[in-house]
């Protein structure tokens, strides 16, 4: 997991260099010693990473592009998907940076928009040189949760005023079976 919201504030993601230095890269360089498969996973996709100078924010010097990102997680052949939010809407796309490995970027609708859906997500070998990823879109139930039921109702009048679109995105986005190779 990295924690990709900005502490000065803004509503883009920040990944410092400090924190690559600090613990990303030694926990990737540990995985990869060790054969493992790795999903990354972070609130924000990697073309909502900025600088933190956004609105509100203060911008960071040390702070990673989307492609100085796509780079690092291209860098490491276990990287296999990086799980990830922020945009309120499901989404799966490879991403393919130069001079990297390809891997998955998977984004996942918030549970405070409507459809109000989480991703389960399941990794397996099919022990032919590749690994299959499957992600399925669930809805919850709230019966006898006033709470869960709360949120469900002010993702629906979100929705119905139209201050946010519907959240399922693309149906090829939402229940999926990914691949990608490994040796």
């Amino acid at each position: 997991m990295v924690d990709s919201a900005a502490a000065t504030g803004g509503a883009e993601g920040v990944i410092h260099q400090a924190d690559v230095d600090a613990f990303i890269a030694p926990t990737l360089d540990e995985a990869e010693a060790q054969g493992e498969p790795v999903i990354v996973t972070s609130h924000h996709c990697s073309g909502s990473l900025g600088d933190g100078g956004g609105l509100g924010g203060s911008t960071q010097d040390d702070a990673l592009t989307t492609d100085e990102w796509r780079a690092l997680l291209g860098d490491y052949p276990g990287v296999i998907m990086h799980l990830c939010a922020h945009s309120h809407t499901h989404r799966v796309e490879v991403i393919e940076p130069l001079g990297g490995h390809a891997y998955w970027e998977v984004r996942t609708a918030s549970l405070a928009d409507q459809p109000q859906e989480m991703r389960l997500v399941e990794v397996r070998d099919e022990d032919n040189g590749m690994l299959s990823i499957t992600g399925i879109a669930v809805d919850y139930a709230t019966p006898d949760d006033l709470f869960a039921e709360g949120g469900r109702a002010r993702a629906i009048a979100d929705y119905t005023a139209a201050w946010h679109g519907d959240g399922s995105g693309e149906l090829d986005d939402r229940n999926v079976r990914l691949w990608i190779a490994w040796p």
